[in-house]
């Protein structure tokens, strides 16, 4: 039990170590806007530099949640719902389809939570990380990626399993 605990922990803090290496994907860049709360700045960790806050505000009820000044959006929180489901649906055997169908605002709901911690840890995380100055070398990447790799099923593919968690290299 310890084992698949520690297991369990390790993978995590993998998989945190990841995303934080691998930044944001091309489509979450073409997202942000030029200027506003979501606008980045030129710096190494790209993050916005420490007291630059944004000039305009969005609107506080497009807001889905907002942690140390970077916002996720209601409609950037639906569309990744969607394309959740929409994963899952495609899964599902047939006939299972009926009882999906009854519970997917039971689905919908767990998703979205699944996708606000998901987004506050990865922030606070990040925000950490260029507080502290830690940097991943290219060692502790590819260590990160053996572990991965090394759990996975062995039926399923490094970038399968980076795709189906939104996760670039």
């Amino acid at each position: 039990m310890k084992n698949i605990v520690s297991k369990i922990r390790i993978t995590i803090f993998v998989l945190f170590v990841f995303i934080f290496v691998s930044g944001c994907s091309d489509n979450a860049k073409k997202n942000e806007s030029p200027v506003g709360a979501n606008q980045i700045l030129n710096s190494p960790s790209g993050l916005p530099a420490s007291g630059n806050m944004p000039a305009v505000k969005p609107n506080a009820g497009d807001i889905a949640v907002s942690v140390d000044g970077k916002i996720l959006k209601k409609s950037e929180l639906e569309s990744k719902v969607k394309e959740r489901i929409k994963n899952i649906k495609n899964k599902i055997p047939s006939d299972k389809q009926k009882e999906f169908t009854d519970r997917q605002k039971e689905i919908q709901e767990n998703i979205k939570k699944q996708i606000v911690n998901g987004f506050i840890i990865r922030t606070l995380l990040v925000n950490e990380f260029a507080k502290r100055k830690i940097e991943a070398g290219s060692e502790d990447i590819k260590k990160a990626m053996d572990k991965v790799v090394a759990s996975l099923p062995p039926d399923k593919k490094i970038d399968d399993f980076l795709k189906e968690n939104s996760i670039s290299k």
